[in-house]
């Protein structure tokens, strides 16, 4: 462990020597907190940086004890207006809450269901979507973690990729995400309108939300590699 450096997206450790660690910072948290050393890895290869699709596709994982009730009703109102769209569901596993069996059977056409896929798998279905939904929830006590502890995966994905966010304004800032570069909603009655937006967006409102996109991810690629050479240099490796 003496040239170890962790990776973490949650700061909590109960059974780990956390603080000595991180004073020698070697404690790499993908989130800025109180504690451990911002680094964000989020580069997967050359990408394709394809245009908007004229059928839209959103991208969001299973999650267990996430609420996806706001979602369903959004793309119930959608469909019925006849906007077309589709989104991919990813998830480790099949036993997961929000899968096929979570939603009504005339959404099946718009609902992919993937699971126990490969990570090439993975970068192929966020390549070829538009936008990545990341539904949390503040009246959710496990949510609420995901903007003081933990991170969630998908960030990295979305600063990867350059796909926009759909996300509640209420942990937007702690992911630098804003209307910018991203699409905000206030609370889950408000999802359907920024659904709809996302879809009406022409190609130039959604490439200018990615450029902007970029211009955070290339911030955030500077300050992770600039804090590896201070945590490389405090151990006295070469960088």
């Amino acid at each position: 462990l003496n040239n170890s450096f962790f990776a973490s997206h949650d700061t909590k450790y109960e059974n780990f020597n956390f603080l000595n660690f991180s004073t020698q910072n070697r404690i790499w948290t993908l989130g800025h907190f109180s504690r451990g050393l911002y680094v964000n890895p989020h580069y997967f290869g050359n990408i394709k940086m394809n245009e908007k699709n004229k059928k839209v596709r959103f991208f969001i994982t299973s999650t267990p004890g996430r609420n996806y009730k706001y979602l369903i009703e959004a793309v119930k109102r959608l469909k019925q207006k006849n906007y077309n769209f589709d989104i991919i569901v990813l998830g480790r596993s099949k036993k997961f809450k929000f899968n096929s069996k979570s939603i009504p059977q005339n959404l099946n056409d718009t609902f992919i269901f993937k699971f126990e896929t490969s990570y090439s798998e993975l970068y192929k279905s966020v390549e070829s979507s538009d936008y990545i939904i990341i539904p949390l929830d503040s009246n959710n006590k496990i949510d609420r973690e995901y903007k003081f502890r933990r991170v969630t995966g998908s960030m990295q994905l979305i600063y990867g990729f350059l796909k926009p966010a759909i996300i509640n304004k209420d942990f937007s800032d702690f992911y630098l995400l804003s209307r910018n570069n991203s699409l905000i909603y206030n609370n889950n009655i408000d999802f359907y309108n920024i659904m709809q937006k996302a879809i009406l967006l022409n190609n130039a409102e959604y490439n200018n939300l990615r450029n902007n996109l970029e211009i955070i991810e290339t911030e955030i690629n500077d300050i992770s590699i600039d804090n590896i050479k201070r945590a490389f240099n405090k151990k006295g490796l070469l960088f």
